[in-house]
């Protein structure tokens, strides 16, 4: 119903005030395009995350931003058309802040999502802008008062409703192949490239801008050929129909900006920036962007991941009340997990691990730990700033590279930690009795794989290592890198409050019997794909 309302007052606003085009195409977007494209992101998505909370949010109140948007339009250019445009930015940079926080938890995988999150993003910009535009402040900038205006157009259709469709594209290509072509990442990567290109060549001018804007429009036109064809052999109905079209479209106002792009560096133009408008602005507006979002809202769309969609423990102090209550509590010895029934899945079976592996699980107490800790190249002076902090919080506290032996404690966790029976083990050094690691042990199931889900609370937030158990030999792997095609919940993420960003580092432990009573388990952790620690732990077994 919302949606008819602003399409009746975006009609009645042309008829009556008759605009120019340029404000018909933005406030076409600021009514319309805008709010149907978020409604399209947010479709069927979790909002136990901060970030989706956000955008859930900034999909039912954007017709209220988007009302100052029109007001900023409607006003002379000027100080109170700028001040609307600002709240307008508002709404923008909140959307990039979403943009940011989904991208953040997610990471660099599963394409089409990593679009979706890049146009919310680049909204910012198209904010921006509309600023200078309404503001009156071209004379701020080296351009014209056209090429302000239209840039403020240029990054709300080909900045964010560009990327939008072609985001939701990815997402029908995976649900139709169960993976992404791999035409579909050049496409993503040119889409997103090419704006900036073209925004750089309506800077630079002839024949900068030729250049620019024929490679943009080549990746442009194997995207609406790939579509018109997906459109004809896969979709049926309105949906069918809109992507025919939509593409159909760009076919032909890309064909124009190249005849105007190359017309300009040839000093002989065939089409003026008018023409331009009317038919290359007002064909993308009302033809290719609403069409193929209308394509898209037909479809069946999901997405292929849950931003963190594994529980998180509430614990966010390494001295919180809860971890002392655990360690004065007199408790009969537990184990790190509760079974390893509880662990095992498809891709792990715990019965070919060792048995004298499964026994440190199950009583990590009755071995002696020495640790072995190893600074790679490069991070033997942070290892001595990090220390000097991790002390003082009695978490992470690992030292320059060194050896040291520990003794470590475990026990039960009450509920107030949020997850199901939580296991704490606070390990410490045994010469100072500091403590090394605080370390809050529980599983999740999610897709039919299981993980080990730990919790290290820390000042203000808590830091989760999300581990898959896999079967080496008669070895463990507990491995936090995530696969190539991007499915799993394994990483490093660190929450604060509700909003969770994965973190570029990655660890392993491979866990193996030396011996009749000993095991070594070795922790290797990376940044950026690049070794920062390894950690040797030699592991003997008490004897009764």
């Amino acid at each position: 119903m919302t949606a008819w309302i602003a399409v009746f007052v975006f009609a009645a606003w042309v008829l009556i005030a008759r605009p120019e085009l340029i404000a018909v195409a933005l406030g076409f977007a600021f009514l319309v395009l805008i709010p149907m494209a978020l409604r399209l992101i947010f479709r069927d998505t979790d909002t136990s995350h901060g970030a989706n909370r956000l955008l859930a949010w900034l999909t039912k109140t954007v017709i209220v931003f988007a009302a100052f948007g029109v007001l900023s339009l409607v006003l002379p250019k000027g100080m109170l058309a700028g001040i609307a445009a600002v709240i307008w930015l508002v709404f923008c940079l909140l959307c990039a802040l979403a943009g940011l926080g989904r991208l953040a938890a997610r990471g660099f995988v599963h394409l089409e999502e990593f679009t979706l999150d890049a146009a919310l993003i680049y909204l910012a910009a198209g904010g921006g802008w509309l600023v200078q535009s309404r503001g009156d402040l071209s004379y701020l900038l080296p351009y014209p008062g056209i090429i302000v205006d239209l840039t403020a157009i240029h990054f709300h259709y080909a900045a964010f409703l560009l990327p939008v469709i072609v985001g939701l594209f990815g997402r029908w290509l995976r649900s139709l192949y169960g993976e992404m072509p791999l035409l579909y990442p050049y496409m993503v990567y040119g889409v997103l490239a090419g704006m900036v290109l073209v925004a750089i060549g309506l800077d630079q001018g002839p024949p900068v801008e030729a250049i620019l804007v024929v490679v943009y429009a080549v990746i442009l036109l194997l995207l609406s050929v790939w579509l018109i064809g997906l459109s004809i052999k896969r979709m049926r109905g309105m949906a069918a129909f809109s992507a025919f079209f939509a593409s159909m479209i760009m076919i032909f106002t890309i064909s124009l900006a190249i005849v105007y792009s190359v017309g300009r560096a040839a000093g002989h133009s065939i089409v003026w920036i008018p023409e331009m408008i009317q038919w290359h602005g007002m064909l993308n507006a009302f033809g290719f962007a609403t069409l193929g979002l209308i394509a898209f809202s037909r479809l069946s769309l999901t997405q292929a991941w849950a931003h963190v969609a594994f529980p998180i423990s509430s614990v966010r102090s390494p001295r919180h009340p809860i971890l002392k209550e655990s360690q004065n509590k007199h408790q009969e010895p537990v184990g790190l997990i509760p079974s390893w029934e509880a662990i095992t899945s498809p891709s792990f079976q715990h019965e070919k691990v060792s048995p004298l592996v499964r026994r440190f699980y199950e009583e990590p107490g009755a071995f002696h730990m020495k640790a072995d800790l190893q600074w790679q190249r490069g991070f033997h002076a942070f290892s001595h700033l990090s220390s000097r902090i991790t002390q003082r919080w009695g978490q992470i506290n690992l030292p320059p590279s060194r050896v040291l032996e520990m003794t470590g404690n475990v026990s039960k966790l009450s509920d107030a930690d949020g997850r199901v029976d939580v296991r704490f083990w606070d390990r410490r050094e045994t010469s100072t009795g500091n403590s090394i690691f605080k370390a809050l042990y529980a599983y999740h199931v999610h897709g039919n794989e299981t993980y080990m889900n730990v919790a290290l609370p820390l000042p203000g937030g808590v830091l989760t290592g999300v581990l898959k158990p896999l079967n080496e030999g008669n070895a463990l792997v507990l491995t936090g890198v995530r696969r190539k095609s991007g499915c799993g919940d394994e990483g490093l993420y660190y929450t604060i409050g509700r909003w969770t960003w994965r973190l570029p580092l990655n660890e392993t432990f491979l866990i193996v019997e030396k011996g009749p009573t000993q095991l070594r388990a070795n922790h290797h952790m990376t940044l950026f794909s690049r070794s920062f620690i390894k950690i040797t732990y030699e592991l003997q077994l008490i004897e009764d």
